[in-house]
């Protein structure tokens, strides 16, 4: 079993956060950093430290001070644990010199801080609090607990609350949920005419409105619509691996839009390209169970070496079972698919990217450039160069 010094150790090397430790009594019993000359934030500020003290009881909780500042609470025994200060802005320096003047430390001494993501922050309380318990507790557990507050909630209740006034005194109505499932539907079956016929449909009713703002509420809806076809396509046979990729890129390319038109075009292509996914995956009547989670693992690891054996271990098959009943579903080696797979994603690098031919082919798992330009002129018919030189323009 862990020893529990030995825990807070390692939580210290991996966020440079301190761990402080309190008595009921208030007095300072251990403390556990990797910069001992540094100055303690809770000896400058008495009156923050018993703020702290006083928050949480018997599950961990987080404190975020000015959007910028993480703290961690938990306590066990009668001992209080505070983890942190932590820094959630990227810029260490301005957060630096802000806990140094809010908190009355003294501007002479240099102070250090440490930026990490509350993801990353909310794991390190999460294995602290297990060792301490023996019970688990997942990420969005602990984040309700320590910001879905009685404040968080009144303010939750009353902009529902302004909602469905402005929608009364409006009389305003959403658009009919038959006709989103209607347009999901058709996304699931791959039927791009449907899809096409449910967007040129009329009603009385309205999008939402997610913001004021004509910009962020057309982004925002773009984002809704593009996860829900996500979701869909999903449901329809589409990699899991791919479908998400494919939505990571869309909201990526919203978020760059400066034009409203430009994203109520782009969603509209989001979803028929996911129908049109789709609507192929239907052509190739790959209907086998297997073979999809084969294919899906393919593009996980797509950035590695894959070999049919490594895939059939992941399965939980023999190789040459899982050869044969790949020849058998879709006409080919596995092996020739994984080669037609990363020759695919390779010409989308030659094309979009300015990374090198060595780049491409290591980030790619082949062992060397030379043995990536075989593989590409095999399935692409041209060397590497060639494709670059003839499209990429």
């Amino acid at each position: 079993m862990m020893k529990a010094e030995y825990l807070y150790t390692h939580i210290v090397y991996l966020i440079h956060a301190p761990i402080y430790v309190y008595n009921e009594r208030k007095e300072r019993v251990a403390v556990y950093i990797d910069n001992g000359e540094q100055q303690s934030l809770y000896d400058c500020d008495p009156g923050f430290l018993e703020f702290l003290l006083e928050q949480g009881k018997d599950e961990p909780v987080l404190y975020v001070e000015e959007r910028v500042i993480l703290y961690g609470i938990i306590k066990k025994e009668g001992n209080t644990y505070i983890l942190g200060p932590c820094g959630l802005d990227r810029n260490e320096i301005e957060s630096a010199k802000y806990l140094v003047r809010r908190h009355h430390m003294d501007q002479n001494r240099p102070y250090c801080i440490h930026t990490v993501s509350i993801n990353v922050f909310g794991e390190m309380m999460i294995m602290l609090y297990e060792m301490f318990t023996g019970k688990t507790m997942g990420r969005s557990e602990l984040f309700l607990n320590s910001f879905c507050n009685e404040s968080f909630e009144m303010e939750m209740e009353e902009k529902m609350h302004m909602v469905f006034q402005e929608l009364r005194a409006t009389g305003t109505i959403h658009n009919p949920y038959s006709q989103e499932m209607r347009e999901q539907e058709a996304i699931r079956a791959g039927d791009l005419e449907a899809l096409k016929e449910s967007f040129r449909e009329t009603y009385i009713g309205k999008l939402g409105v997610l913001s004021h703002d004509p910009l962020r509420n057309e982004k925002n809806l773009a984002i809704a619509v593009i996860a829900l076809a996500c979701r869909s396509a999903i449901e329809g046979g589409l990699m899991p691996e791919v479908a998400y990729s494919m939505s990571d890129a869309f909201i990526r390319r919203t978020e760059e839009l400066k034009e409203v038109g430009k994203v109520q075009v782009l969603m509209r292509k989001a979803e028929m390209d996911y129908c049109n996914a789709v609507r192929k995956l239907t052509q190739t009547n790959t209907k086998n169970t297997l073979v999809r989670r084969c294919k899906n693992l393919v593009y996980q690891e797509l950035h590695s070496r894959i070999t049919s054996k490594k895939l059939a271990e992941r399965l939980d098959v023999s190789p040459g079972y899982l050869s044969r009943l790949f020849i058998r579903e879709e006409g080919m080696k596995l092996t020739d698919y994984i080669a037609y797979i990363k020759v695919e994603t390779a010409k989308k690098k030659l094309l979009y990217t300015e990374d090198s031919f060595e780049e491409i082919a290591y980030s790619l798992g082949f062992s060397t450039q030379s043995h990536f330009g075989q593989v590409f002129k095999k399935y692409a018919g041209m060397t590497p160069g060639q494709y670059q030189k003839l499209y990429r323009n």
